[in-house]
This record gives C-alpha cells, sequence and structure tokens, in this order.
C-alpha cells in the first residue's frame, strides 16, 4: 500500500507525503514546489532543510518591492542558462496538486502559478510505485509571446557529509577525446575535496571547509548520479543523450556543487528553442536504499561500495 497524506513539516507548512514502505518523499504545498524530504523508509532525511529559512536572494531588482528568492533545501526544478536574478524566481506561492491512484502506483500532479516577467510556467509528475524508486517529471511551458532559449535544471540539494559520485566512460575512442570536465571560476582544481580518479569522479562535502565553494560539470554520458550518506544509497537517473542536442555549461549533463552547508547533485535537460506555447520536459528517476558502506575519497572504496549497491 502507498500512503498519501498532507503533514505540516517544519517551517516549509502543507506538504504531501508518499510513502511505499520502501521510499519516503515530502512534497511542498504551500511554497514552491520542491521535494523537501526524500529517503529510505525509516531513515533519515537525505535532502538538506533551511529549517530557519535563512538563505535568501534579495531579487526585487526584477520581481518587486521586498521580493526575496528562499533556497528552503531539497529539490527544485530551476530554468538554465543560470541568469542573475532571473533565474531565482521567489516561489512563494501554493502550489495546486491532484493525486491519482491505481493498484500499484500513485500520480501526484504538481502545478505552480505560472512566474511573471520571465513568462515560464512549471509542473511536476511524481510517479512511486511499489519499488525503491520514484519518478520525477519536470515540465516547463513557455506561456509569453517571444521564443526563449531555455532548459530544465533539476538540482538535488542532499545534507552535509555526502559523496558524490559519478562513472567515468568506458569507451576508448583511441587517439580522439571521450569526455569533458568544466570548473566554475571559483573552484580550485587541486580543491581536496574532489577525486578524478580512474574510474569515478567524487565529491565530499566537508562542513568544516568554509573556504570558497566548488563545482565541476561533466559529461556523464551514463546518465546517473550517486549519494552516499545517512547509511542510505541514492542514485538519480536521467536521460543523457548527446546526440539529441546541446548542454548548457560547455555542453555538460551533470554538475555536483558543494559547499560547507550543502552538496547538490544537478541534471540538465537540453537546451533550445522553446517556441511560444511549446512545453518541454526533462524526467528523472530517483531511487534510495539502505546502505551499511559509505566511501571516502578512496577509489577502490567507492568501487566496492557502487558494486555492492549497484551492481
Amino acid at each position: 500500500m502507498i500512503i498519501t497524506e498532507v503533514v505540516e513539516f517544519k517551517k516549509f507548512g502543507k506538504c504531501l507525503r508518499l510513502d511505499n514502505g520502501k521510499a519516503e518523499m515530502y512534497v511542498t504545498l504551500d511554497v514552491g514546489p520542491r521535494i523537501i524530504k526524500f529517503n529510505a523508509s525509516g531513515c533519515e532525511n537525505m535532502l538538506y532543510n533551511d529549517d530557519k529559512l535563512e538563505k535568501e536572494v534579495d531579487v526585487s531588482s526584477m520581481f518587486g518591492e521586498g521580493k526575496k528568492w528562499y533556497t528552503y533545501g531539497g529539490h527544485r526544478m530551476w530554468i538554465s542558462p543560470e541568469e542573475m536574478p532571473k533565474t531565482y524566481y521567489p516561489d512563494e506561492d501554493a502550489v495546486e496538486y491532484s493525486v491519482e491512484k491505481a493498484d500499484n502506483e500513485v500520480k501526484v500532479v504538481l502545478t505552480p502559478p505560472p512566474q511573471k516577467v520571465t513568462d515560464m510556467q512549471e509542473k511536476y509528475i511524481i510517479t512511486m510505485g511499489e519499488g525503491d524508486s520514484v519518478r520525477v517529471e519536470h515540465y516547463l511551458k513557455n506561456v509569453g509571446k517571444e521564443t526563449v532559449r531555455k532548459g530544465i535544471w533539476g538540482i538535488t540539494v542532499t545534507d552535509i557529509n555526502g559523496i558524490a559520485v559519478m562513472k567515468q566512460p568506458e569507451s576508448n575512442n583511441a587517439l580522439l577525446p571521450n569526455r569533458h570536465v568544466v570548473f566554475w571560476p571559483y573552484t580550485r582544481m587541486n580543491d581536496e575535496r574532489f577525486l578524478l580518479g580512474e574510474k569515478y569522479i567524487a565529491v565530499q562535502q566537508d562542513p568544516a571547509d568554509t573556504q570558497v565553494p566548488a563545482k565541476i560539470g561533466y559529461t556523464n554520458y551514463e546518465g546517473r548520479l550517486y549519494c552516499f550518506n545517512k547509511g542510505q544509497a541514492m542514485s538519480v537517473s536521467y536521460d543523457s543523450d548527446y546526440s539529441k542536442g546541446e548542454y548548457p555549461d560547455f555542453n555538460v549533463s551533470s554538475e555536483i556543487y558543494t559547499n560547507k552547508d550543502i552538496l547538490e547533485i544537478e541534471s540538465l535537460g537540453h537546451i533550445g528553442d522553446i517556441l511560444p506555447g511549446n512545453t518541454v520536459v526533462h524526467t528523472e528517476v530517483w531511487s534510495v536504499v539502505p546502505c551499511d558502506v559509505k566511501p571516502t575519497l578512496n577509489e577502490d572504496e567507492i568501487d566496492k561500495a557502487m558494486k555492492k549497491v549497484f551492481g
């Protein structure tokens, strides 16, 4: 049986709780929406929460007097490429939602109001079956009168002390390159939180590192991001198909960002022209399972953990 109920959660107000006995997910209804909680049933939340609503960005210059964007935490849909302050839309309004129940699954449709100024309309469809995975579909519609060049960007903000992992490709292109890695201006390429290994790229969140944040982008042809933390292993899978089009940020489909508070695993959809009235979609499949191993930035440890949990 899949449980669906509306609950009050921290300072986020009303949230829809989904639990099938293997995975549990909370989605905000008073703001966002944000997937604010995700974990194996009975385990701790894998996602970061700004419980005190302290992390904010003043976006009044674009969206009106007094308007602020709050991080809230958890998972959000953003519009790529990133622009300041345009990307930081103050998603502070209540969300319309519906719940459709079938024999073996629950489908939730969440629709926030259309964005003012940007003329974009977001929608989420979340489907939970009886297994340990959840399907998260992101829809972005151009409700304006002008064609825009945009894409969908799925950002999942996980909690402190986690380690995020991406697989290196196994293809051999002889004399030609088979991947590329990109860095942001604030990133130190010799950052001790990075592992650029033979089989894996990994980023370790360190709450004691109060220096600069770090971010890395990657082609990630596998289309899967992994995170180990709190006695659990989580993965986010998506369609990383370079034959279908271009990705933003020097053509990368995955990004990992960290600072002293958070560890983000990010998947990107293709970027392209969205005509007025048209909609694009980006789908992720999330999974989470209890896990009694947590690797450090050691490639042998990561390899053993990956094989044990994900095969």
